[in-house]
């Protein structure tokens, strides 16, 4: 991992998304959360605040550091312990109430086999009564035709909003993969720059990946939590699953 994505993911504020994740950790039967793809620990924080503990994990050493950095002192330390670990090989011998793989963890595993292995881990962590909450890229909105798109992140602290430029690098239709340049200026003139490297997973293969690991989805919401269906447009996609029955 770069310095450079370090240091942008240590910037990025919570935005409203955050307030969705936190309040799903708030109704973990348990009070109990393991976060897969952590990153420097945005999300795991504002989930912290309504669990009662949150395992936080991630393949990247270099993330972990700059989370465990952003933890000193901090209030709800106590509540979080970190762990390094890849998804699809993670072995904790624990259940939790919830199991979150946001961030689009799972568009960033190549392999199909791997993907997989990674759900079944995520709902082999899960409490019989609990839930697994994947978010994943939009594979329509990945694979459209605008080169370039424009938007701000708003933080839910009131701080000035982050313009973010996206730049089509082009899709590939026989891997089903996008490539993009996305650019990120901050309130105080500092540009970061960050690769996307991401695999399109369309409905059938979700479908299949949630089926195969014994989960059943629930709920489903577009690009904002909660605000409306599954759709073409809007970045990202949310699945609420369960262990079935």
């Amino acid at each position: 991992m770069s310095d450079d994505r370090v240091r942008l993911y240590r910037r990025l504020p919570a935005t409203s998304d955050a307030e969705w994740w936190a309040k799903l950790a708030g109704h973990a039967p348990d009070g109990r959360v393991l976060y897969v793809g952590c990153g420097t620990g945005r999300l795991a924080l504002s989930m912290a605040r309504e669990a009662t503990e949150v395992v936080a994990v991630d393949a990247d050493a270099a993330m972990l550091a700059a989370f465990r950095e952003r933890l000193a002192d901090h209030p709800l330390a106590g509540r979080v312990r970190l762990v390094e670990a890849r998804a699809e090989e993670l072995s904790l011998g624990e259940r939790f109430g919830l199991v979150v793989l946001p961030s689009s963890l799972l568009n960033g595993i190549d392999d199909p086999a791997a993907r997989t292995s990674a759900v079944r881990q995520a709902a082999r962590h899960c409490a019989p009564d609990g839930a697994v909450v994947l978010q994943v890229l939009n594979p329509y909105w990945m694979a459209c035709d605008d080169p370039t798109a424009s938007g701000r992140l708003e933080p839910s602290d009131g701080g000035e909003a982050i313009h973010v430029t996206i730049e089509q690098l082009g899709f590939d239709a026989w891997e089903q993969r996008q490539r993009a340049r996305i650019t990120y200026r901050f309130p105080d003139g500092e540009r970061l720059v960050d690769e996307l490297d991401a695999v399109a997973l369309y409905p059938r293969e979700l479908r299949a990946l949630v089926h195969q690991a014994g989960l059943e989805v629930t709920d489903t919401y577009g690009a904002e939590p909660g605000a409306s269906e599954l759709g073409r447009s809007g970045g990202t996609w949310h699945l609420v699953t369960r262990p079935r029955r």
